[in-house]
Parts: C-alpha cells; structure tokens; sequence
C-alpha cells in the first residue's frame, strides 16, 4: 500500500464549480457518524494506544476538534472580507496539552459532533456571494474561494485516524467483516486508500 502524502506537502487544485458546494456540505455534516462507527465498541485502551510517539485516535479525534474553532474563525474571516485568513497553529499545541486520553471517547464524539454541527449549520446558511468570495490562504499561499477552503477538512478525518497506527485499522476492518461478510474485505482494500482523502471537511491548515 502506498503511504499518504504528509498533509502539509500535499498540493490542491481549485478548478471545480462551485456547484459542488451541497454535496461537500453534506460529507461534511457525515463527519462525525463516519467517526463513531470506526470507533464503535473498540476497546478504550486500543483508542489511548500512542503509535511511535504518534497521536492515539482519541487524540486525532481532539484534533479535528480543535480544528473546528481554526474552521470557524476563518469562516469569520470570509464573512469579515478579510484579505488573508487567520493561521493555524502548526505546533498543534491543543491537541499536545489537552489531555484527550483521560477523556472517554463518547466525550470526544459528543463534542465533535456538536462543533461540527454548528459549523455546518453555519455553512447552510451562506449565501452564493460568500461562497464564492476569495481570500489568501497563508501556508499555501493561493487565493482561493470559501468553497474551496472547507473542501480541504473533507481530506483529514481519516487521513489522521490511519496515523493512530494500523491495529486501529485492523480491528476496524475485522468489525466490519463481521458485519457484513467477507464480501467486506476486498470492498474495505480499495476503499482504504480513498477514505485517506475522503477525511471530513476540517479546512486546510
């Protein structure tokens, strides 16, 4: 299996229509069902397990939390006819000090799915002239449009949760088998490279 890019090195074209917009909304709303049922009934310890010195899945699952307040603000920043959007924080510090392992994940989802909500909320309500507004992105240093920023997030739900190490993966796959037969395993190998980038509209960093 070929590895994933890292996230910071990847490149992004933004010459889609902006009719896209509905169904990158609702892949966004799908967030949170998509997490929980990775996690469903995995054991909590397996869910506080630090690959490598990596980030366990509850940690990954606290930042894409924290990664929803990086999404409001440069919503504000859209909405505000703001130049260039706000930074995100590179050093992950909320993420490092937050201590999401001594949290049950049903905390974690709860909160998630909450803040999500409310994003997407947000979103519905946008009105074509902001969709379509632009603003400079300060990493990647393009002029892009609201649409395009928040399809970015659609690329890191799973794209972190696979950096929680591959016995994550494998329980999952194992659960869903069980589920649904064997039928399972060849549509989860061809699926698992799309799902990477299929993450959840948690807009780029």
């Amino acid at each position: 299996m070929i590895s994933p890019t890292p996230w910071i090195e990847r490149s992004f074209n933004f010459d889609f229509s902006a009719g896209l917009y509905p169904c990158l909304l609702e892949r966004l709303r799908g967030t949170p069902a998509r997490i929980e049922e990775m996690v469903h009934g995995v054991d909590d310890r397996l869910l506080s397990k630090k690959p490598n010195a990596g980030w366990s899945v509850k940690e990954q699952i606290g930042h894409l939390m924290a990664l929803e307040a990086l999404h409001e603000g440069r919503l504000d920043d859209f909405i505000a006819g703001k130049q260039i959007l706000r930074e995100a924080d590179m050093t992950n510090k909320d993420t490092e000090t937050s201590n999401h392992n001594e949290k049950s994940a049903e905390t974690l989802l709860k909160n998630f799915r909450r803040a999500r909500s409310n994003f997407v909320l947000r979103l519905e309500n946008a009105d074509d002239s902001l969709i379509q507004s632009s603003s400079l992105h300060p990493r990647l240093k393009i002029l892009m449009r609201m649409v395009d920023w928040f399809t970015l997030p659609v690329s890191m739900m799973i794209i972190t949760l696979q950096r929680s190490g591959p016995s994550f993966y494998i329980l999952f796959l194992f659960r869903k088998v069980q589920r649904q037969g064997v039928y399972a395993i060849a549509q989860s190998c061809w699926i698992r490279p799309i799902i990477k980038y299929m993450a959840e509209v948690s807009a780029t960093y």
